[in-house]
Parts: structure tokens; sequence; C-alpha cells
């Protein structure tokens, strides 16, 4: 390799101040022009001038015993988290590394299994005013912004739901009806009211615990949040926590009949 450095002078000219031997012209942004000794052109990059490039051969294949001309071939070893598997003398199936999806999945289940116990802690309050144990609760950029249960009984609210109790809490602490960016976390399956009122809130998402065969309107009935025939679809997530959330309702309904 062959480097030239310039420096201008009290001239105002470039002048060379280090440089190894070869043939070299300089202008006022450096190097411009090389040479080696054979009088071959040099490639310059701008104050550095660098020999034609060479090819680098592999490091020849060291043989054990008799060897011959042709080409020795290596086998890799098998990648570890593809290697068969054996327990108690029985081969197992190929054991994959968990994906960047699977790590992705599980961190996302984790993550609605927090807030659902959330929900779930709300719901189990309604049980103190002898409502229906549904709670629900908002997300916002990670934290939550609202938490309510039923509150018909107590209050004596034909459409105190906790999703509605809720939304009216998170667009009053946003200071906006639309709750694009937010998740609803809800025990219960929504009926056909609440699913309206996400629907008129353009919720985010929606996530529920346990379905309601008889009022569900997500998954059991209707499909409300589907975006057919409604304006807005709101994705959803059910089943989180469905039979802790379940037992919640059957207990309480055991009990007063």
């Amino acid at each position: 390799m062959i480097v030239a450095w310039f420096a201008v002078g009290s001239d105002n000219k470039p002048h060379i101040v280090n440089s190894h031997p070869a043939h070299v012209v300089t202008d006022s942004i450096g190097v411009v022009a090389a040479a080696d000794r054979s009088n071959r052109a040099l490639p310059v990059i701008v104050g550095l001038a660098m020999p034609p490039a060479r090819t680098l051969q592999p490091p020849p294949i060291a043989c054990r015993g008799k060897c011959d001309d042709r080409a020795q071939t290596r086998t890799l070893p098998t990648p570890l988290h593809t290697r068969q598997h054996s327990y108690g003398g029985f081969p197992r199936a190929s054991v994959p590394s968990q994906s960047g999806v699977q790590r992705e999945t599980a961190l996302m289940s984790n993550e609605h299994q927090r807030w659902m116990d959330q929900a779930v802690d709300e719901a189990r309050a309604a049980l103190l005013h002898d409502d229906v144990p549904v709670g629900a609760v908002v997300i916002h950029n990670g934290d939550i912004i609202a938490a309510r249960h039923n509150e018909r009984e107590l209050t004596g609210d034909p459409v105190a739901h906790a999703e509605v109790l809720a939304l009216r809490d998170a667009a009053a602490r946003l200071g906006t009806w639309r709750l694009d960016e937010c998740t609803l976390y809800v025990t219960l399956e929504p009926c056909a009211m609440c699913a309206g009122a996400m629907v008129n809130a353009r919720l985010g998402s929606v996530v529920f615990g346990a379905t309601d065969p008889k009022a569900g309107a997500v998954v059991s009935h209707f499909g409300l949040l589907q975006g057919t025939p409604l304006n807005h679809a709101v994705p959803t997530t059910p089943g989180v926590s469905a039979e802790e959330c379940g037992e919640l309702l059957r207990t309480f309904f055991r009990s007063r009949r």
C-alpha cells in the first residue's frame, strides 16, 4: 500500500510531507494520481493510493494419511439446535431453536396475563355491592389509565357496565373520545352495548377472558367488532385467563340460586 500525506505550505501550494516511494501527483485535495515502481496506475481515495486488490486464497486443508491432488471435502458439524436427541434409547424429533416470532408471542402472552390480572381484581371489587363480577382496565403506552367494574346495582344505572365506565374514564384522562392507541382488557366477552361503545371510541384493540354464550356480541353472536356492518374494526384477543374469569362468574350466580 502506498500512502501520501500532504500539507499546504506558506506558498499556498500542497507539499508531500510523508509518503512511501512511488510516483505521486498531488492537488489541493490530496493525492489525485499514483503509480507504483513498475509505472502501473494505482487507485486513489482522497489522499490514499492503494495497490491493486489481491484475491485471498483459502488456506490449504491438512490431510491425514495419503492425499492426492483432488479437492478435499470437509463435513461441517450439524448445528446444535437441529441435532437428534435420544432419551432412554429412543430417538426424539429434532429440537429447533426458539424463533423470534415464538419469543415475541410469549412476551405478548405474558403482557396479556399481566393486565388481565388487574381486570380480575376489578371484577372481584364488584362483589362488594352485589354486582355481576366483571372488571375492565384500559392500557395506554404501557400504563393503566382507567380501571372499572360493573356498577349497575350500586348506581341504578342500566348502562354502568365495566367497559362503558372504563372507556369514559380513559377518554376523560386523554382528553379525547378517540381511543385508537388504547387496549381494553375485560374479564367477560362484551355485550352489544359495550361492543358498540368500543366501535364509537375507535378503540385500538380489546382482550377478553371468558366468552358469553348468551349475550356476547364479539365471537358468540353478531361479530360487531369485525368492521361489518359497522365502520370500525377492533382487533380482538379472546380467552385470556378464561377459566379464572369464568369461574368467578359461575361462583357468583351459583350463590344467588
